[in-house]
């Protein structure tokens, strides 16, 4: 740059748009469903209308069971994947109830539980597999896939239940 020029950078990549210009939160104000100011956004309120609309209490459980599932599997952890799931599902959940402690709320808690171990545990980068399969002696990848079926299994029964209690 030169010593002239202006250094400010784009806030996006829209010409016009700088992150030290005056009037960006004017502009982005004019972006019809955008929340310019965050001070006056209520989050809890605006996720539960968001998601409400297309999920109910008796998919939650299931839904919550599959993502919790797939996170803690891609990521080896069970309780960073409650970390990152509970502050969704819980707001979600009794908001779905009344804002009571209903049993589908303790539902979707425990689906977010039971998902995050179930793909923890069938997780080849996870902590405990890769201990489990060093301690044992045994191929990492073979325990993986001999650990597979059981908890496929537990999995099933898991969520069938889940799906008859909600």
């Amino acid at each position: 740059m030169t010593s002239g020029s202006d250094s400010r950078q784009p806030l996006i990549g829209i010409p016009g748009w700088e992150a030290g210009s005056a009037d960006t939160l004017a502009q982005l104000e004019k972006i019809p469903g955008n929340i310019a100011r965050p001070e006056t956004f209520d989050f809890p309120a605006e996720y539960e209308r968001i998601a409400g609309a297309w999920t109910s209490s008796h998919l939650l459980p299931a839904m919550t069971f599959a993502t919790a599932a797939g996170i803690a599997f891609f990521t080896g952890t069970s309780r960073g994947t409650y970390a990152i799931l509970t502050p969704f599902v819980l707001p979600l959940a009794m908001g779905l109830s009344g804002d009571t402690l209903s049993p589908g709320v303790l539902l979707a808690v425990g689906a977010s539980v039971g998902g995050a171990l179930f793909g923890d545990h069938c997780s080849p980068v996870s902590d405990t597999t890769c201990l489990a399969s060093f301690g044992a002696g045994s191929d990492h990848m073979d325990h993986v896939s001999t650990q597979l079926p059981y908890a496929l299994v537990a999995c099933v029964f898991y969520v069938a239940a889940g799906m008859l209690v909600a």
